[in-house]
């Protein structure tokens, strides 16, 4: 595997690759990966910046991540939504901590080395003390990633994360999930008509539109819909594209117990909310939670936790397949 170090609208860029991808992490913007590149069939699998100026510029904690770059492939973590959450430490008496929007660590710089093939790369908190980190190395088609959360506080720690990974998109493109998926958890909708929070939708999602429209399948972006909905817990995590023009799919999933849900982004021009047509993606977001809100995770008992002193792991991997993948190919890794 080759690593290379470069600049990209004056941040360093660092290329891995090997004979069939390469992918490119901007440590200094939060380790966003900004390319994921198939070497045999051309294709490029990240959205591009989608602001004004097409281009990557360094927002401050707390920003509000819409006003950025929204492309490639960022970690969203303890949360993503903005909330308020409290501690719930009656020994020290109870505290509020708020968490910005999108979580701490998209808009920050990360530090990194390289070492036996690997890019490693880590941050520490900003309202807890604990520190993320993540090695990233290729095999084939694989592109393996590695986390280490550890809670140095003196407090107990409750974090949600997920992948938030924008793919670039066309219409006719086709969701890919587990079978066993025959309803979805709604997170979030662009209009009242598809949905509110909390509803559970029959998957695939459709909704009438001059006919009936299945959200599995990539849309025109001038449906000007969105959603964002979860899987029920799954043991064997996974979700993905098939591309029909260039007949290949790109997986995500993960063998991690802490792992057990799938999160799904469907933009077909229905977000930003104040831009008529949004922005054309879609999102497959491997996840410890059912929901955006750390606050709501802490409610429903399911988001992550560590006690002072504790470390937890977990992996995810994306892969691509020439073809549809069939549930049988996936987790060989």
């Amino acid at each position: 595997m080759l690593i290379q170090e470069r600049l990209v609208a004056g941040l360093k860029c660092i290329d891995l690759e090997n004979d069939h991808i390469k992918i490119s992490i901007l440590p200094g913007l939060g380790s966003k990966m900004i390319e994921l590149y198939n070497k045999e069939s051309k294709t490029h699998f990240l959205l591009e910046p989608q602001n004004e100026k097409k281009t990557y510029l360094k927002p401050n904690y707390g920003d509000d991540f819409s006003s950025f770059d929204t492309s490639g492939f960022d970690e969203c973590f303890p949360t993503i939504e903005n909330v308020i959450i409290d501690t719930n430490d009656e020994e020290n008496g109870n505290q509020y901590l708020e968490f910005p929007d999108h979580g701490e660590v998209w808009s920050r710089p990360w530090n990194y080395s390289t070492l036996n093939d690997s890019l490693n790369l880590e941050i520490d908190g900003v309202k807890q003390n604990y520190k993320l980190e993540k090695n990233i190395s290729l095999s084939g088609k694989v592109v393996r990633i590695k986390y280490t959360l550890r809670n140095f506080g003196d407090d107990k720690f409750r974090f949600l994360w997920s992948a938030h990974p924008l793919l670039k998109v066309y219409p006719k493109a086709e969701l890919i999930l587990p079978p066993e998926v025959t309803s979805v958890f709604l997170n979030w909708s662009s209009e009242k008509s598809i949905g509110e929070y909390g509803d559970i939708k029959k998957w695939p999602i459709t909704i009438e539109d001059n006919g009936i429209i299945d959200l599995s399948v990539v849309q025109d972006k001038y449906l000007g819909k969105a959603v964002k909905c979860f899987t029920d817990k799954l043991n064997y995590p996974y979700g993905g594209l098939y591309y029909p023009e260039e007949n290949e799919s790109i997986v995500f999933y993960s063998p991690s117990a802490e792992i057990n849900y799938v999160g799904l982004w469907l933009c077909y021009g229905g977000w930003p909310e104040k831009i008529h047509p949004g922005h054309l993606t879609v999102a497959v977001e491997l996840s410890n939670s059912r929901t955006d809100s750390l606050a709501k995770s802490i409610k429903n008992d399911d988001c992550g936790y560590l006690a002072p002193g504790e470390s937890l792991s977990w992996e995810m991997y994306i892969e691509l397949f020439p073809g549809k993948v069939n549930s049988s190919d996936i987790f060989k890794n």
